[in-house]
Order: structure tokens, then sequence, then C-alpha cells
């Protein structure tokens, strides 16, 4: 293929010097230089007015969402049993039990609450997903150190959701993140 190529471009030069067309050969080439010049800089203005496009959109549908999670979480019914914990030091209180999340934050219940209410807190909080192909998780959200792997059909929990990538715990207890494409929410996990 190459030797194809070199011989065409030793034809193309053969005839250009038999004929003397040294300075009209020299226009065309600045001119096709040019106009791929333009050609490079339009599709890579083109590229970031997309980008921008997109980042716009997405920024409008996190502040949509953001606000959803708002409004779902003023009619959540059980947003009144539990509440995060702040701080270093927990000290549980007479009327309230804590409790560690799947995220590892520290939850308070009312005493006497049933671990069926407060698996449903959890449930709802943080819903499993399964894995629609083979992913590995990273420690960070745009790439890190690969921190786990996931396999086809393996269920987690979804701890962060941030649009193109997802932060998940694994079944084994580790947490990474992946791209959020390769998931999908499941009701219950089996």
């Amino acid at each position: 293929m190459a030797l194809g190529i070199a011989l065409l471009l030793i034809f193309i030069l053969y005839l250009i010097d038999k004929h003397n067309q040294w300075r009209r050969a020299a226009k065309i080439g600045l001119g096709v230089l040019v106009f791929a010049l333009l050609a490079a800089a339009g599709l890579y203005l083109w590229s970031r007015h997309v980008d921008n496009i997109e980042r716009e959109q997405t920024e409008l549908a996190q502040k949509q969402a953001e606000e959803q999670y708002k409004k779902e979480k003023q009619e959540d019914p059980y947003a009144a049993i539990a509440k995060p914990v702040t701080g270093v030091t927990i000290t549980p209180d007479v009327d309230r039990q804590v409790v560690q999340g799947p995220d590892g934050k520290y939850y308070s219940f009312p005493k006497g609450r049933n671990q069926a209410s407060i698996d449903a807190f959890f449930a709802k909080k943080f819903p499993h997903v399964r894995v629609l192909r083979d992913s590995d998780l990273t420690t960070e959200e745009f790439g890190g150190l690969k921190s786990g792997h996931l396999k086809k059909d393996e269920i987690a929990t979804l701890l962060v959701d941030d649009g193109g990538w997802v932060k998940l715990r694994t079944a084994a207890g580790g947490v990474g993140w992946s791209r959020g494409d390769g998931f999908e929410v499941i009701t219950e996990p089996k």
C-alpha cells in the first residue's frame, strides 16, 4: 500500500517537473493546506460549541434533579425517622439508636424502630443496581486506581449518582466509582 502511494507521488512530481508547473502546484498545495486548516479549526470550534451545549443541559438536568430531590425529601415518609449524625463522636441518645448506613455514615433512628423500617429507609435512600456488563471500579470519579470489579448481573448499592458517573458499594463491601451507563436501578436485590 505504501509502495503504491510512493509511486503515485513520484509520478505526479515527474509530471509537474516535465511540464514546468511548480508555481501552479505550489499554489494548489497552499490552497489545500489553508482549506485543511480552516476545516480543522471549524471542527474544533464546533466540538467546543457542542460540549458547551451538553454542559449547559447537564447543569440544567442536575438543577432539576436537585429540586426534585428536595421536593421528594420534603414528602419522604421516612425523613422523620432518620437524620444523619454529624461529628466525630457518636453518643447514642436514650431515645435514639445509631445505625451505620451503606455509605459509611451513621444515622440516628428512634429507639424501638423495627429493622424492617430501617431497611426500608436505606433501600429508598440507597437503591440497588444491577450490573449490565462487567465493570471496573476506580478510587476517584474520573479515573484513578482500580478499587474493584463487578461482574455482569451482580447487585450493588448505589451511593451517589451524578449523571455520568456512579459511586457503588459492592456486596463484598468495596466502594468505588464507575460510568453510570453500565447499570440499571432495581427495586429489590435478589
